[in-house]
């Protein structure tokens, strides 16, 4: 068999393009595949690798080269993640060479024009609708999700990494009924447990500085938290902290607004490994999005690296931790990380490697074989 994996950004970039290579990786160790091949936007830069073909279009002629990549490399299934860039063209020419389709939901690119359910960026959105969309992202833009929602309904199956996804992707009616909930998975190899220090007074935040993350919020509860732990630290590990830039500045206006520039540490961007260090060194880890975030892969990171992990009670994230890990304002997470370090909450080994088990690359492969194996011939 042989399989075409279809991302404008290739296996580079964010938490989606790592966990497409993740997969990839996988599926070629233990080559259920004959041969997997990677169609990606001219723009994208995929390094070439033993049993993966890299192949570049653009959004007009991504139909004609999906059309190409398939009967001239004998594609037995077609797997399509985010097509932003490059359009749905590679669904409508799969289907046209009746090839099944698994879609893989990373965010909501498939019905909302900003992918976040922001409206403009600012305030979680309860639509689409005419009006509010072409507020929002303007008419071309809406027509170009309705669109996407008609051709993504062509598609066999529906994966996404929890509930919340399958949820809303169903109430804007895209492929109901079809959907199937596989966790996510992360790269495990950096997570050995033996010999690591905690900073007792650490809290570790792993993600750009834009508004929709919530750095914001998490600072505002360090000033809080401060009254009672006044040794508390905050490091951020990301991007865009050049002090050029427009988030770092207001990022650093509202430290000096509330006094903590000795608290907050910033580290910039960081390897995977470097990151994982960092992880394995903190006692608390926060993920606090303004938008509906999926899944986060740091959250999983932060959970199979043994730290105390709080998130906000908004999208998918929430669906991995504990309930009383969750929390709804900058007051209540205070409260919580102040009670966590005061009560030196010890590591459960056995659920840092229970969380291992079930973030694993090699537990995502079994499922998603599973699913391929309909088509097996």
């Amino acid at each position: 068999m042989n399989l075409l994996v279809v991302n404008d950004s290739g296996i580079i970039g964010g938490g989606a393009e790592v966990r497409i290579k993740l997969l990839i990786e996988e599926l070629l160790r233990k080559r259920y595949f004959e041969k997997i091949h990677l169609l990606e936007h001219d723009s994208a830069n995929s390094p070439n690798s033993d049993g993966l073909t890299i192949h570049k279009c653009n959004t007009k002629n991504s139909g004609k080269i999906t059309k190409h990549i398939i009967t001239r490399n004998h594609i037995d299934i077609v797997q399509v993640h985010n097509l932003v860039a490059i359009s749905v063209r590679p669904i409508m020419a799969a289907k046209k060479l009746n090839k099944p389709i698994i879609f893989s939901a990373h965010d909501y690119w498939g019905f909302c024009g900003r992918r976040n359910k922001l409206f403009k960026d600012k305030k979680p959105c309860k639509g689409p609708n005419l009006l509010k969309c072409s507020c929002c992202i303007g008419l071309i833009s809406y027509i170009n999700s309705l669109r996407n929602k008609h051709h993504l309904n062509k598609c066999d199956i529906g994966i996404a990494p929890s509930e919340f996804v399958i949820k809303q992707y169903e109430k804007n009616s895209i492929l109901n009924n079809k959907w199937m909930k596989i966790l996510p998975w992360i790269d495990v190899s950096e997570l050995e447990q033996k010999g690591n220090v905690r900073e007792k007074q650490t809290i570790l935040f792993v993600g750009s500085l834009a508004r929709y993350k919530g750095i914001d919020l998490l600072i505002n509860t360090v000033n809080i938290v401060t009254k009672t732990l006044p040794e508390i630290k905050l490091k951020i590990v990301g991007s865009n902290q050049n002090k050029n830039d427009s988030d770092k500045k207001r990022i650093d206006d509202l430290i000096k607004i509330f006094d903590l520039t000795k608290k907050v540490i910033f580290l910039g961007p960081k390897t995977h490994k470097e990151t994982m260090h960092e992880y394995k060194k903190a006692n608390i880890f926060v993920a606090s999005p303004l938008w509906p975030e999926p899944s986060a892969l740091s959250v999983q990171e932060a959970l199979c690296a043994g730290c105390k992990v709080f998130v906000n009670n908004n999208g998918g994230i929430k669906e991995f931790v504990k309930s009383e890990q969750v929390f709804n304002t900058a007051e209540e997470l205070a409260e919580r990380i102040v009670k966590a370090i005061h009560h030196k909450e010890r590591i459960n080994i056995k659920d840092v490697l229970n969380n291992i088990q079930i973030f694993n690359p090699e537990r995502a492969v079994k499922d998603f074989i599973n699913i391929y194996s309909k088509w097996k011939k």
